[in-house]
């Protein structure tokens, strides 16, 4: 089987959090990783009970999966709203619900429902509800927040992975519509904590670590480096210079190159299809001294993997990419060629694939 990259998301330990007091800045461990789950998740209770969701700026509701789902993964962990003390289902009459009801596809037909659609095609429906949320580690009362949320009473098959239950969409707005209007997750605690309407993710190939509240400079070598953000846009949204990328010396321009979204929700680099066709045609016209670049089972494809040495590996160029702001992002290839291990054999996977006209910098 193919690695499990998720666009637009062996069994690990539980994540660890520590959970700041009020006002201070809340720490959280992230699991997962870009190859072996193909997501990043942070452990959380809601009402008590325990799910592991993935982070995912690319999207705003949270969502976890309902006791009452028949087509969710057998064996996750599932919301009862029975065994909480302090949460309770939404019902169309509570003024944040904006939908019309009643619906059937197994919700009561009394309560507030939801839809997700991703645009790797997974999703899920179901009703919303309001409870307490707490990251693993935290156990007091003032480590607890009111929050809005959705329970999926259907999903698609492909929405759940190995590890992971359900998402937390951390979009750039304070509101996320789906069709019912709540705040965000992070927009809860900032409001409640009165915390800086700030946040920092780093991921690493297995695991990484997220802080709302702070710029941790810990996580980072070199200091910070800043760009602009498209602040009319949900996402967020970054400019790119001159509407290029380059592989090597080759450089590659198109207008759809003109901006590119940071979404922790997608594990690759997306680019847009007539630019990632261009680069497969340049990497297949110099670099046949690479096993398997040129043949017509290329590794130049979307999910394509070969088995390569390092010295196959540093032949390749790297890649770059200016935002606006003077941010010069860098990939080597040993970075874009992602280290996938399958009956221990080793293989290198290429980190890009198209989709539209899309940029999604994962």
């Amino acid at each position: 089987p193919l690695p499990a990259f998720r666009i637009a998301r062996p069994p690990l330990a539980l994540a660890n959090a520590s959970v700041s007091r009020r006002h201070e800045a809340l720490n959280v461990d992230l699991a997962g990783g870009i190859v072996s789950v193909g997501e990043y998740y942070a452990i959380i209770n809601l009402g008590g009970q325990p799910f592991h969701v993935q982070v995912d700026t690319g999207s705003g509701l949270t969502a976890v999966p309902s006791v009452r789902c028949p087509s969710c993964k057998e064996g996750d962990h599932r919301y009862d709203v029975a065994k909480s003390a302090s949460g309770r289902l939404v019902a169309c009459s509570d003024k944040k619900c904006s939908s019309s009801c009643p619906r059937g596809d197994g919700a009561d037909e009394s309560m507030c429902p939801f839809q997700l659609r991703y645009a790797d095609g997974s999703g899920g429906s179901g009703e919303m509800a309001y409870d307490d949320l707490g990251f693993e580690g935290g156990s007091d009362a003032d480590d607890l927040v009111k929050v809005w949320f959705g329970t999926f009473t259907s999903d698609s098959p492909d929405f759940e992975r190995v590890s992971v239950d359900g998402i937390m969409g951390l979009y750039n707005k304070k509101d996320s519509c789906n069709p019912s209007c709540v705040p965000t997750v992070f927009q809860s605690f900032v409001d409640d904590r009165h915390l800086p309407n700030l946040f920092t993710i780093c991921m690493s190939q297995s695991g990484g670590k997220m802080v709302w509240g702070s710029a941790d400079t810990d996580l980072v070598k070199g200091g910070f480096k800043y760009s602009y953000l498209d602040s009319t846009s949900m996402f967020y949204s970054v400019a790119i210079e001159k509407e290029q990328i380059k592989f090597g010396d080759k450089v590659f321009s198109n207008t759809w190159l003109s901006s590119g979204i940071v979404d922790t929700g997608t594990t690759l680099v997306v680019l847009p299809t007539g630019v990632f066709n261009e680069i497969a045609t340049e990497f297949k016209a110099n670099y046949c001294d690479v096993p398997a670049t040129c043949e017509d089972d290329s590794w130049v494809v979307a999910g394509g993997c070969a088995s390569l040495s390092d010295a196959d590996i540093a032949k390749l160029p790297v890649f770059r990419i200016e935002l606006k702001g003077g941010v010069e992002l860098e990939l080597t290839a040993d970075e874009y060629m992602l280290r996938y291990t399958q009956n221990e054999v080793q293989y290198r996977c290429f980190g890009f694939m198209p989709m539209g006209n899309s940029v999604i910098l994962g």
